[in-house]
C-alpha cells in the first residue's frame, strides 16, 4: 500500500507513526499534533488510515480498530488512539487534568472525562493564560517540572455555547 503521508512524532517520549493513503487527511492530523516534534526513533506504535469506496480504516499495528463512512470519525479515532499510546508509553507521573501556565506557576484542574476540563482550560487561555494540556498533568519525576501535552485542544458543542464561541473560532488551533 502507498503512504502519501506518513510522519514520526515524539509524543511524551512515545514515538508514535501516523500514515494515511490520503495525504489531505494525513496533513489534517499533522497539524493537529504540530507541537509534538519529530522523532527518529523506531515507532512504539503505527496508526495507519486508509480510504477506500466503503470509508475510513483505522488500524493499530496493523490491528483494525474501526471503519467509518466520514473522515470526521476516523481522525477523531485516530486521536483518541494516539493520545492512548502516548499516556500507556510514558514513563512519566500523570493526572488526569485541564491545566494552563502564566509566568512561572502552573494551575491543574483535576477531573473525570466530560467534566468541564477543556472548557475550563479554554476559557483561562481566553483570560490570558498559557496552554499546557487539557488531557493530562504531566510531572517529570527526575526533576518534579511540569512537561506540557500540547495536543489539539477540542471542545465539544456544549463547551462551545457555554464559552459563546462560533464554530469559525474553532478552525485555530490552539
Amino acid at each position: 500500500m502507498t503512504w502519501p503521508s506518513d510522519f514520526t512524532v515524539d509524543s511524551l517520549g512515545t514515538s508514535i507513526r501516523i500514515r494515511s493513503t490520503e495525504e489531505s487527511f494525513g496533513e489534517s492530523i499533522r497539524g493537529l499534533m504540530g507541537h509534538f516534534p519529530a522523532s527518529a526513533e523506531p515507532p512504539s506504535r503505527t496508526f495507519s488510515i486508509s480510504h477506500d469506496d466503503s470509508g475510513f480504516s483505522v488500524e493499530r499495528d496493523g490491528e483494525a480498530r474501526l471503519t467509518a463512512a466520514c473522515w470526521e470519525k476516523a481522525l477523531i479515532e485516530t486521536l483518541v488512539l494516539v493520545n492512548e499510546a502516548t499516556i500507556l508509553g510514558s514513563q512519566h507521573l500523570l493526572v488526569h487534568a485541564g491545566v494552563v501556565a502564566r509566568g512561572d506557576g502552573v494551575v491543574a484542574f483535576p477531573a473525570d472525562k466530560r467534566a468541564g476540563k477543556s472548557t475550563i482550560v479554554a476559557e483561562c487561555i481566553r483570560r490570558g493564560f498559557d496552554y499546557v494540556s487539557d488531557e493530562v498533568l504531566v510531572i517529570d519525576p527526575a526533576s518534579d517540572r511540569v512537561i506540557p501535552y500540547p495536543k489539539a485542544l477540542w471542545l465539544t458543542l456544549e463547551s462551545r455555547e457555554a464559552l459563546r464561541l462560533s464554530d469559525e473560532s474553532l478552525a485555530t488551533r490552539i
